[in-house]
């Protein structure tokens, strides 16, 4: 269990990117264990779709599905419309307003300075969609999809790897809050449209990167 949490660990926070060759020789040696240990954990990852393993050839790390990622944004963008239409149903919002705003505050900390601390940024940005989906009385949603959501953190990871998106993402975050509590069903789902939409075009030209050769839509060949 402990070998197949930090790899799924290193896997989603890009320590492994995608493409990468994981070796059983050396994980072995690194962890001081089995064969057999590893073997396990890989099956683990694979089934989660995280890792593809070719008999004679090696262990690799999966490349990212766009596709599955825009169905992904897709469903989340469904659930948390309906999630704040719940909410603005309700007569009183009662700690909504703290809540979402100590989300909001734990993002501008986290990627405030020279040196924005991504792993906490995120935990942020995490919270904050949940708390939509506790207050609406659905944070069961989350444990769901949290399969599904391991496949949008990496790409989320990828994809947003500097602060230079984060300011906006931010204030999308405060436009999406104040339309919630200023009960604006109509604003809040155009506003959740947005950043939904805006995440998934978040692409590697923003960053001057290119980051193609991490998508399955490339070929193998291609690829090495």
């Amino acid at each position: 269990e402990e070998i197949y949490r930090d790899l799924l660990k290193k896997i989603t926070e890009l320590e492994y990117m995608p493409g990468d060759a994981l070796s059983e020789n050396e994980l072995c040696a690194a962890y001081k264990c089995s064969r057999h240990m590893v073997r396990d954990a890989f099956s683990r990852l694979k089934e989660k779709g995280l890792l593809e393993v070719h008999p004679h050839r090696g262990s690799y790390v999966s490349l990212i599905d766009l596709k599955q990622i825009e169905d992904i944004l897709f469903l989340r963008e469904a659930v948390e419309t309906a999630a704040v239409s719940a909410i603005i149903r309700e007569t009183d919002p009662g700690d909504l307003p703290e809540l979402l705003a100590g989300a909001i505050e734990e993002q501008k900390t986290a990627s405030a300075g020279a040196e924005a601390d991504l792993p906490a940024y995120f935990r942020a940005d995490d919270r904050f969609h949940g708390i939509l989906l506790e207050k609406a009385g659905r944070a069961s949603l989350y444990r769901l999809l949290e399969d599904e959501y391991i496949h949008l953190r990496r790409w989320r990871n990828l994809e947003i790897r500097t602060t230079r998106r984060i300011p906006a993402l931010i204030q999308e975050h405060e436009a999406i809050r104040d339309a919630v509590l200023h009960r604006d069903a109509a604003e809040a789902s155009v506003l959740l449209h947005r950043h939904f939409d805006t995440l998934k075009f978040a692409a590697s030209v923003d960053e001057g990167r290119d980051n193609s050769y991490f998508y399955k839509n490339q070929t193998e060949g291609e690829r090495k």
